[in-house]
Order: structure tokens, then C-alpha cells, then sequence
């Protein structure tokens, strides 16, 4: 998690840590950055002797050059050559070390260019593979929108700011061959510019620490936004019943007009940067020509090749600092998306249940609920010393009002949860300790609130099969759930699209795709919460016909809301506020005058 008082690149680089990024990947990019440098050192020390002869008319002046001289004498093919031909040779070595380092700086982009995005791809699919781990408890209170703003946009932010590095790679370097070649020519005047280096940064510093609160600001509207723009979608049908479009648009409108105000701060004070940097550099040269306005008239002449190589030096090299400060700035730019990246990172309070190592290979007795004590975060009591036996091979059903504990009870068996006390036992083995992914493999879910994919049927039944499945097997689970004659109307058959969440699909045809997918499953475990809940009652008779071959030889548990759905049931647990208040058959509760014939009879005449 980001800390306060860490920078930036602090933050940035302890995420790249985090996620397994390997900095060594950049050093091409700088080795290739370092020889553009050297390349670009090599062309402007040329420039100045072939200044000077050029201006002076004297090409003589090339053999004669303290700079290139001690280089001529050691190569005897120069010797006796025209002054002319060798000022032309001069000239053809400024373009090839021009056009080595164009290319060399051009290599060097597309380096860092790739890792920028290997950056982003790996925080992408880490950050998605980190979220589904967390726990449930996690997910019901964390908003889609948002988190789906984090995985996806941060990363794409990240990447698309970091390719600033390249300016800095390459402008460090710049600025180091600029500097040495400016010290040849002059260094009392290389010096006197020197001192304008602290008060742009200074100036920078403030820019980008401006930016940085606003970027965080901006994080926490574009969250706002994200959760408004997912709860709206999510729950249109209420928005519509309501005729409360003109209102939603307007809190979005709102919203949005916020992160628009912000966002065009950002860009005012990372626009600040630049005429900051070019102001400060203006008055030093000018300082500088007001100072030439005071050398005789005998030493000017001289002087003026070196000066103006020493003035086209000087911008380029304000140029190089200039690309360091927008470094800094793009650094301060990232900093909330950086922030909620390693946030999301972090496991704290993200309800992570631990995996366990043993391999389930099936039931023998049956699943032990043994001292079950569960309790919500904001200490809400779901479940008190919860204690009863699911034996194999048999249905068991679990009645009792709202709020009693009866999903919690699925969702702990399901290893959404984590029990702070008790034990979940397969035979003798505790649940904590069993593999999750080989559990889930022999457990089949069929859950009132259906959850599919906007994807094909065919899809949606094949999900996570952990073989191929034929058509003829897809077919034949449609047809034990009494949806085959519905298939085979559609034109596309099992290649038809759904929807977000089976839209295009009634309340009754996303229920028996569930349960279709439950069948294919062939699973030794069955939860099955309230299964025919949404389907009319001719449908719920030809059903649960299926259901009873479903569950047949299957350690079957089901959450009953209506009583007359347990009627096969071999076990009835009866729960009220978090406890077991009865259990048996559905004859001897019925003889006893309990909470369950009570609950009986209360449905009986609805």
C-alpha cells in the first residue's frame, strides 16, 4: 500500500516491485539512450571546428584544430589531403553521427515503449487475478464500476505517462553531452547558465505538487463517477420504472462536469512547466548577449563561431532539463492511479480465504457442520454454534425465516466465507484444508439469483467444464431441464446470445439454464438454493421430476423458502437467528409443535 510521504517514483517503483517487474528489462533502452548520447557528443564537438571554418573562410582551420588535430596526426591517409576534401569528410561525420544517434534515440523509444506496455499488461492481469482471489465478503461491498475503473484504467494511465522515461533517459544523457561539449567552448559561461538549473526545478517542484493533489482528487470524482455510471446500468429497469432518467443524467452530468474541472487543472499546471522553464531560460540568455555586448571588437570575431555553437547547445540542452522537469510532472500525474493500484494490491481487509493443499476425493459418511459460529464485519450475527450432519447420498434441507443463516451456511461450505470458529468436516477432514478447485469440481450450485454471462448458451452451460461437452450432451441436460423445446425454437440454437445476465431470457428459462449447467456439472455435492423459485407451476412439477433424478445417489442440501419443496427431503434442519432450533424428518416435525409446523402452517394458508 502506498505510504504517506513516499514520492512518486517512490510509489511507482514499490508497485512495479510489487507486481514482479523487472527494472533490469530498461537498461537496453538506457545502453541504447547512452550511445544516442555519445553519437550526439561526438556530432556537436565536430560542429565547432567546422563552424569556425565556415565562418572564417578557412578550412584550414580543420587540420588546425586543437580538438581534431591530435586525432589527424595518428591516421596518415589525411596527410597531403586537400583542406577542402577534409572539410568535406568533417561534414560527412556530423551526418553520420547525427543519423546514429536519430536512430539509436529512435531504437531507444520503441525499447521502452515495450516495456511500458509489458508494464501495464502484467499490472493489468495482476491486478485481476489479486481481485478474484478476495473473498466475498469483499465483493459485497465493493462497487463493480469502480473496481473495473482500477484494473482496467489504471494500468492503460500508467503505461501511457511512463513512456515520459524515455524523455528522461535520453535527456540525462543529452544534458551530459551538451555540458561537456559547452565546457570546451566556454566554462565560465556554461557555469553562469548552470545556475539557472535549481530555480527551474524549483518552479517545477511546485508545479508538480499542485498536479499531485489534484490527481488524487481527480482519482476519488472518477470513482464517484465509475460507481454512479455502474449502479445505473446495473439497475436500469428501476431507473426507467421510475422515469428517473432526467434525474440520473443530471447526477451524471454533475459528477461528470467535476472531474472535467479538475482535469482541466491538471492540464493547466502540467502546461505550467514548460513556459516556467523556457522564462527562466530566456533571461539567462539574454544575460548572455547583453554580456557579448561588452567584448571588443578585436576578440568578437574569434569568439562568434564558438558562441553561437555554444547558444545552439544551450537550447538544446534547456530542451533536455526541460524534459526532466515533465518527467517529474508526469510522475505527479500518475500518483492516484498508482495509489489505488496498490490499494487493490493489498490483501488487507479484502477478506481472503486461505486455499487449502489436500485433494478431495469424495464423501464417505457425509459433510459435519460442527460448532459453526459466524459473524458479519459489522457485527451482525449470522450463525451460533451451528452443528448438525448432511449424510451422503441424501437430500437434506435447510428451512427457516430471512435472515437465519441459511445462505451463510452455503456460502462457508462454498469457501466464500472463513468461519472464525467451528468446522466444516468432509467425513474427517476439515474444508479449510481441502483444495478449493478440486472441491469445486465435484460441487454443483443452482442459486435463486442465476448468474450468466453475456455470452452464448452454449457457453454458459460449458463454463469451467473441465472436459469438452458434445451437443448431444448439451442437449440432453436441456431436455432433462425442460428447455429443449425453447432451444430449439431460437435461430442460432445454442449459439444464441443471452445477454448481460440472460436479459433475453425469461425468469423461469434463466432458472433451468442453471440447472442444466448442474447436470452437465454430474457433481457428487448439490447446492440447489430454492431451484424452482422462479418458474411457474407446471413448470416446477415437470422439474422437479428432474430434480429428483438429479440428486438421486447425490449428498444434496437445499435452502427451502417454500415448504412444499421438501417434501422429498430425507433431513429437515430448521434454523432461527443464527441456530439450530430443530431437526428431522418432515413427518416428526410436523407431529411436534415446533417452529417448523409453525412456519408449515403459516405457508399453508397463504
Amino acid at each position: 500500500m502506498a505510504r504517506k510521504g513516499h514520492s512518486s517514483l517512490q510509489n511507482l517503483s514499490r508497485l512495479a516491485d510489487r507486481i514482479g517487474f523487472d527494472a533490469a528489462t530498461l537498461v537496453s533502452p538506457a545502453v541504447l539512450g547512452a550511445l544516442a548520447a555519445l553519437f550526439e557528443a561526438v556530432s556537436l564537438g565536430l560542429l565547432l571546428p567546422a563552424a569556425q571554418a565556415s565562418i572564417q573562410l578557412d578550412f584550414g582551420l580543420v587540420r588546425r584544430s586543437k580538438m581534431l588535430a591530435p586525432v589527424l596526426g595518428t591516421f596518415p591517409v589525411f596527410d597531403g589531403m586537400p583542406d577542402r576534401a577534409l572539410y568535406l569528410i568533417l561534414l560527412a561525420a556530423i551526418f553520420a553521427a547525427s543519423m546514429s544517434k536519430i536512430i539509436l534515440v529512435y531504437l531507444s523509444s520503441v525499447a521502452l515503449a515495450r516495456r511500458a506496455h509489458a508494464l501495464s499488461s502484467l499490472l493489468r492481469r495482476t491486478l485481476f487475478g489479486r481481485a478474484i482471489g478476495y473473498g466475498k465478503l469483499f465483493f459485497d461491498h465493493a462497487n463493480a464500476g469502480h473496481l473495473q475503473h482500477i484494473i482496467l484504467g489504471s494500468p492503460e494511465r500508467i503505461a501511457a505517462h511512463l513512456t515520459s522515461l524515455q524523455e528522461i533517459i535520453s535527456a540525462a544523457f543529452m544534458l551530459t553531452a551538451y555540458a561537456a561539449v559547452m565546457l570546451i567552448i566556454s566554462w565560465k559561461l556554461t557555469l553562469a547558465l548552470a545556475l539557472s538549473a535549481p530555480l527551474i526545478q524549483v518552479a517545477v517542484n511546485a508545479v508538480a505538487a499542485g498536479i499531485k493533489d489534484a490527481s488524487k482528487r481527480a482519482v476519488d470524482v472518477r470513482k464517484t463517477l465509475s460507481s454512479q455510471a455502474a449502479n445505473v446500468m446495473t439497475g436500469v429497469l428501476l431507473v426507467k420504472s421510475c422515469a428517473a432518467e432526467p434525474l440520473e443524467r443530471a447526477r451524471f452530468d454533475r459528477i461528470s462536469a467535476q472531474l472535467d474541472v479538475l482535469q482541466s487543472k491538471l492540464d493547466e499546471r502540467a502546461a505550467m512547466a514548460r513556459p516556467i522553464q523556457e522564462g527562466v531560460f530566456l533571461v539567462m540568455m539574454l544575460a548572455l548577449l547583453l554580456a557579448l555586448a561588452f567584448i571588443p571588437d578585436s576578440q568578437r570575431a574569434a569568439l562568434i563561431p564558438g558562441l553561437l555553437v555554444f547558444v545552439y547547445l544551450a537550447r538544446r540542452a534547456s530542451i533536455a532539463l526541460l524534459s526532466l522537469g515533465r518527467f517529474k510532472v508526469a510522475a505527479a500525474a500518475i500518483e492516484g492511479s498508482v495509489i489505488e493500484a496498490l490499494q487493490l494490491l493489498d490483501a488487507a481487509g479484502k477478506f481472503e480465504v486461505p486455499d487449502g493443499e489436500k485433494p478431495y476425493a469424495g464423501l464417505g459418511e457425509g459433510i459435519r457442520f460442527q460448532g459453526l459460529d459466524y459473524t458479519f464485519p459489522n457485527g451482525v450475527l449470522a450463525l451460533k454454534g451451528v452443528s448438525f450432519i448432511a449424510p451422503k447420498g441424501r437430500m437434506t434441507a435447510i428451512v427457516g425465516p430471512s435472515g437465519a443463516g441459511k445462505t451463510t451456511l452455503f456460502n462457508l461450505l462454498l469457501r466464500f466465507y472463513e468461519p472464525p470458529s467451528g468446522a466444516i468436516l468432509l467425513d474427517q477432514a476439515d474444508i479449510r484444508g481441502v483444495s478449493r478447485a478440486s472441491l469445486c469440481l465435484r460441487l454443483a450450485l443452482v442459486d435463486q439469483d442465476t448468474i450468466l454471462f453475456n455470452d452464448t448458451i452454449r457457453n454458459n452451460l460449458g463454463y469451467a467444464a473441465p472436459t469438452p461437452l458434445s451437443d448431444e450432451d448439451l442437449l440432453k441436460a436441456l431436455d432433462r431441464a425442460r428447455l429443449s423445446e425453447f432451444i430449439r425454437r431460437l435461430p442460432q440454437g445454442l449459439d444464441t446470445e443471452i445477454g448481460d445476465r440472460g436479459v433475453k431470457l425469461s425468469g423461469g428459462e434463466k432458472q433451468r439454464l442453471s440447472i442444466a449447467r448442474a447436470l452437465l456439472k454430474n457433481a457428487d455435492i448439490l447446492l440447489l438454493d430454492e431451484a424452482t423459485s422462479a418458474l411457474d407451476s407446471e413448470t416446477e412439477t415437470l422439474l422437479q421430476q428432474s430434480i429428483e433424478t438429479l440428486t438421486e445417489g447425490k449428498t444434496t442440501l437445499v435452502i427451502a423458502h417454500r415448504l412444499s419443496t421438501v417434501k422429498n427431503a430425507d433431513k429437515i434442519v430448521v434454523l432461527e437467528e443464527g441456530r439450530v432450533v430443530e431437526e428431522g424428518a418432515l413427518e416428526a416435525l410436523l407431529a411436534s409443535p415446533g417452529p417448523f409446523r409453525r412456519l408449515w402452517e403459516a405457508q399453508e394458508f397463504r
